[in-house]
């Protein structure tokens, strides 16, 4: 088994970690923590940054396990490796140094200081000399600078701002000299410009964001005069400047993706290498001697495609040819992968008839051949230093490091730093001196190492993080600035607030609210705390003040008591909406709350807080034994009912204010009732089973439908009683005919209907649990047959079906905690032996199954307290006899899912399908599929994962799919990992209504024509006949039914020539056929 390091050890709690596809729980056996030498950014051209280096030292991102991490340097001694300032003490969170690149003698990187979030920093070796550069996005947020390049003394990067999004910036270190460069895509852009890439003094870069003739190819000298276009184009990737020329891979309709180059003035394609409209999709682009070297051909992952081989080019069509054909035969292909030049040879990785292996070549046939075969393709990180190949590969050791200079004999392991336990995985390879610094795993967990190509000459520079652990039990996550809050227990510091971004260094405790081992929750909520300004609030504990109202903004300096409710150190009552298990309940910026002068009698207090003391104030007191329950935000205020013994409960709303606090149309809501729509409309039933529509205005609450109940029992701990769903709201209701069953509403009368009468007769089949991913509802349902399973609807009948019968039979599955993970339905089944296990849904029987738990299937999933996802992690709850309940994380594995951009459209009769992945590090390929239907799919082709660059681009082509009888054809790409198992999926629809089929009869024409037109759909369309000058011989108007129809023309008086008959449909879709007049 492989020992795992992502997440060793949490600073003072045993965290597991749980993968979409893999649940481990990691454990530091050896008391060896690890402080992850890194310097973690966006890879460039999908390869790994490596450290810079500045006068023979060093720098990089450590982890000491005290001062999280933060920016470390190194001259390849124990004593020369230190920490060289602890840029954010606040915390032991760290800084987080990313990016960190060489300009001119200043190091460049990002980092949060936590004040100014993450900005540019810079440093020149010293202490005092490593300062942030600029404050580019005022606030604790920052403007997240990415992508740094270096351009002789200027860094570029892209940098976001709340005026312009993300653009180009540049700096030469100092705040005057940092600077936007050119405003190209105006407005609040959300798109990255692309392939910053260094070319002479000049930066080149792609943008892609306007979906115009302004996207293509730019250079910069970092001026706004100096920023201009080279190329157009909507499909510009990889680039690479050799002379005066600059090489690129570029995409056309006419060409595919084929190799270009230009001048800066002239651009143009060097070489159609595979003709048609895939192309050869050039990738690897690098320069030995002058010459380009890539990998091309046609795309080896088309099934019954291949021949994808190593290319040199001059840049002329002659001089751009294959070099060799490693893997002989039309469908076969060597996919040469890591080019690197050494010592003027080109070595890769490539795949012959004998199998994978690593290769070199000095640019002929006959000086390309096998340096040493590997059993699989985990040869890696390869990396020129001291003219030798330095690289990871896997053997009987594991993925350990190697040596090569070009000869099989000296092609060999270098040490076996972690034997029999997966290898110690290096990264990083960095030259320095005669040396190799780089990032392993080994005894003491992944730390800093050095080599000079033998066994004793490699050795751990230092053991930075010695630190030891204790565990927890974490629960009532919220999210924060990308991190997750929760309240964990520790023997030292009782049950305390702590915060994870899912890291070691990450995961630290926010602050000891009640000191020593005492507990600050004493509460027993789903909803501990609640956004509120810029902040969350909640209920805490001190030995002072009692249980009061605090906030926090995710640091100690920042968590601290709001306001001293009630004086005295009983502190104040908070009152639990039994509706949602929740104490706070937010809407707008404001959060309000409930408390209790005595929770025995119901006298009741409500309040409201902005996150300010001055801000947070008493809104009403109800007395008389009141209560309020069903507090549900509705356009930034509050409604709730008020009840109590005495008197009928009453629908109210407030906007945080006494004056604004009213009863709205004297309606008596029945408990538990609520639900509601983006906050916008609440739906309720009343107590004499009417069914009522509010937007917290007496003038927006009208009732809907009478004698229809809305479904309000639940025996789930978390439960989620409706969801939207393509511009409704998707919930159960019974109307007392067809029993509790899925309805959908719209906000009107007629809107509010029957889905589908899952369970025919007055039983219904009480479906509950909605949560939409994608435009899909899914949700839990008894049908009468299959027990209590998964269901999915897209708000129609026949869009309505079971998912999986998971317990076969009439037997109900014990289904929970239903949460959209990036476009992923992932839920908890528990097992025969009483096990909770988590599972995940595409929406189709065969990807409905669960997580795979490989290495402890005892693993059981916390399903009391709701999962919390932040980007491509969740965090929830798991336990195992041995650890007892302890923080897990899910690694989604969506990096590229998140990234995943996925488009159709119809070119003739076929169907062009596009997608554009980013970091395919954990994808091994995708599946297409077609529906005609949108629930049942077939699959169409299969592809490889090509991870040749950072951003990959595919097309697929569905040929003559326009000849389908359908109006609308959808396209699903699943993105898959090594098993299989789905990432990630996309759906695309694409319009076949306005197909057209158009041809004339008989052509040339002597006196009469048939115009045949075959149409999916009815359309009312416009013919034209134009001559040779422009001038128009026929326009009329037609309404044409769908299906084959005949229209017949004279054009005996035309003169003889050549005409152009146009057929233009509703939508401008135009069709036009040349017509020869004898």
């Amino acid at each position: 088994m492989k020992k795992n390091y992502l997440l060793a050890g949490l600073a003072a709690l045993l965290c597991t970690t749980l993968h979409a596809q893999n649940i481990s729980i990691i454990k530091d056996v050896n008391d060896a923590k690890d402080s992850y030498p890194s310097n973690s950014a966006f890879s460039i051209n999908n390869r790994e940054r490596t450290f810079p280096t500045l006068n023979n030292v060093t720098y990089f991102t450590s982890s000491d396990g005290v001062h999280g991490y933060e920016l470390w340097r190194t001259d390849g001694t124990k004593n020369g490796t230190f920490m060289l300032k602890d840029i954010n003490p606040n915390t032991g969170a760290g800084s987080f140094p990313s990016s960190l690149t060489l300009a001119g003698n200043i190091i460049f990187f990002v980092a949060d200081d936590g004040q100014h979030g993450m900005e540019l920093w810079k440093t020149d070796g010293t202490a005092e000399g490593t300062v942030m550069v600029s404050d580019i996005l005022p606030g604790t947020v920052g403007s997240f600078p990415n992508y740094l390049t270096a351009v002789n003394n200027l860094v570029f990067f892209i940098g976001f701002d709340d005026v312009n999004g993300y653009e180009i910036w540049r700096s030469d270190g100092t705040e005057a000299g940092t600077f936007l460069t050119k405003d190209l895509s105006p407005g609040l852009n959300y798109q990255n410009p692309i392939y910053l890439t260094k070319i002479g003094n000049k930066l080149w870069f792609v943008l892609n964001s306007t979906y115009s003739a302004a996207d293509g190819i730019y250079a910069s000298d970092g001026t706004s005069e100096g920023t201009t276009q080279v190329f157009s184009s909507l499909g510009c990737g990889q680039m690479l400047g050799i002379g005066k020329k600059v090489f690129f891979v570029n995409y056309d309709y006419n060409y595919g993706s084929e190799l270009w180059v230009t001048d800066g003035v002239t651009s143009n394609i060097v070489k159609d290498i595979l003709p048609g409209t895939d192309g050869s999709l050039p990738g690897e682009l690098v320069n030995m001697n002058g010459i380009l070297y890539f990998s091309a051909g046609a795309n080896p992952y088309y099934i019954g495609n291949g021949d994808r081989e190593l290319y040199r080019s001059d840049g002329t069509y002659d001089g751009t040819y294959k070099v060799a054909d490693i893997y002989a035969g039309p469908y076969n292909s060597s996919a040469p992968t890591y080019l690197t030049v050494v010592r003027n040879q080109v070595f890769f990785t490539a795949t012959n008839e004998l199998g994978f292996g690593l290769w070199k070549s000095d640019g002929t046939a006959e000086g390309t051949f096998l340096v040493k075969p590997f059993n699989n393709t985990s040869v890696t990180k390869l990396t020129a230093a001291n003219n030798l190949l330095y690289f990871s590969a896997e053997d009987a050791n594991g993925q350990e490091l190697w040596v090569s200079d070009g000869t099989n004999s000296n092609t060999k392991l270098v040490k076996a730093i972690f034997p029999g336990l997966g290898g110690s995985n290096p990264s990083y390879l960095t030259p320095n001196k005669n040396k190799v610094i780089f990032a392993a795993t080994g005894t003491s967990g992944a730390e800093l190492w050095k080599s000079d190509g033998t066994e004793a000459g490699t050795e751990l520079v230092k053991d930075i993080n010695r630190s030891t652990t204790s565990s927890s039990y974490p629960y009532g996550f919220a999210a924060l600035n990308n991190n997750a809050l929760f309240y964990a227990n520790t023997n030292a510091y009782g049950q305390e607030l702590w915060k994870t971004d899912g890291t070691n260094a990450g995961t630290v405790m926010v602050k000891d609210i009640y000191p020593g081992s005492q507990t600050s929750n004493q509460n027993s909520a789903l909803v501990l705390m609640a956004p509120a300004g810029n902040g969350l609030v909640l209920s805490a504990a001190s030995p002072v003040f009692g249980n009061e109202l605090w906030k926090t903004d995710g640091t100690s300096a920042g968590t601290q008591m709001l306001k001293d409710l009630t004086p005295g150190s009983a502190g104040s009552n908070f009152v639990i909406d039994q509706a949602d298990v929740s104490q706070f309940h937010s809407s707008g910026n404001k959060c309000y709350f409930v408390l209790s002068n005595n929770p025995s009698y119901g006298d009741v207090n409500l309040w409201v807080t902005d996150g300010t003391e001055g801000g947070t104030h008493l809104i009403n007191y109800f007395l008389n034994d009141s209560y309020l329950r069903d507090l549900t935000a509705v356009n930034n205020k509050l409604m709730f009912t008020g009840f109590s013994y005495y008197v009928p409960s009453q629908l109210m709303v407030t906007d945080g204010t006494a004056a604004g606090t009213i009863t709205l149309n004297g309606i008596d809501p029945k408990a538990a009732s609520f639900r509601s729509y983006k906050d916008s409309l609440v739906y309720f039933n009343s107590n004499d089973n009417n069914f009522w529509v509010s937007d917290g205005t007496n003038e927006g609450t009208h009732m809907l439908k009478s004698n229809f109940a809305v479904y309000a029992i639940d025996f789930d701990f978390f439960p989620q009683h409706s969801a939207s769903l393509n511009g409704n709201l998707a919930f159960g209701a019974d109307d007392f005919l067809a029993g509790t069953e899925l309805w959908i509403t719209n906000g009107t009368t007629a809107g509010t209907k029957l889905v589908k009468d899952i369970n025919p007769g007055a039983t219904g089949s009480y479906p509950n649990n909605f949560t939409l991913v994608n435009s899909t509802v899914f949700f839990t349902a008894n049908d009468g047959s299959h027990g209590k399973e998964l269901w999915k609807s897209d708000g129609t009948k026949k869009g309505t079906v079971l998912v999986k019968d998971i317990s076969t039979g009439s037997a109900s599955s014990q289904l929970g905690n239903l949460t959209n993970a990036n476009g992923i339905l992932y839920f908890t089944v528990t097992d025969a032996l009483y096990n909770i296990v988590m599972w995940q849904s595409d929406g189709t029987e065969a990807g409905t199954h669960p997580v795979a738990d490989n290495n402890f299937p005892a693993l059981s999933i916390g399903s009391f307290w709701p999962w919390l996802v932040i980007n491509n992690k969740m965090f929830l709850q798991a336990s195992t006899a041995e650890l007892g309940s302890e923080p897990t994380q899910a690694l989604l594995n969506t990096a590229a899912a998140a990234s995943l951009q996925f488009a159709g459209n119809m070119a003739g009769t076929d169907a062009l399908l596009n997608w554009q992945a980013v970091n395919e590090k954990e994808v091994a390929g995708y599946t297409l599929q077609r529906s005609e239907n949108g629930i049942d799919f077939t699959t169409i082709g299969k592809l490889s994962a090509r991870k040749l660059q950072a951003y990959n681009n595919y097309s697929y082509t569905d040929r003559n799919i326009g000849e389908s009888t359908a109006s609308t054809v959808y396209y699903r790409l699943q993105q898959l990992a090594g098993d299989d198992a789905i990432i990630s999926t996309k759906t695309v629809a694409v319009n076949l209504k306005n197909m057209i089929t158009v041809n004339v009869l008989p052509n040339p024409v002597i006196n009469n024509f048939q115009l045949n037109l075959q149409l999916k759909a009815a359309q009312k369309l416009l013919v034209k006949v134009n001559d040779a000058g422009g001038n128009t011989l026929l326009a009329e108007t037609r309404n044409m039914q769908g299906g084959s129809s005949v229209l017949n023309y004279k054009a005996s008086a035309w003169p003889a020539g050549s005409y152009i008959l146009t057929v233009t449909l509703e939508d401008g879709t135009k069709k036009e056929v040349k017509i020869v007049k004898q």
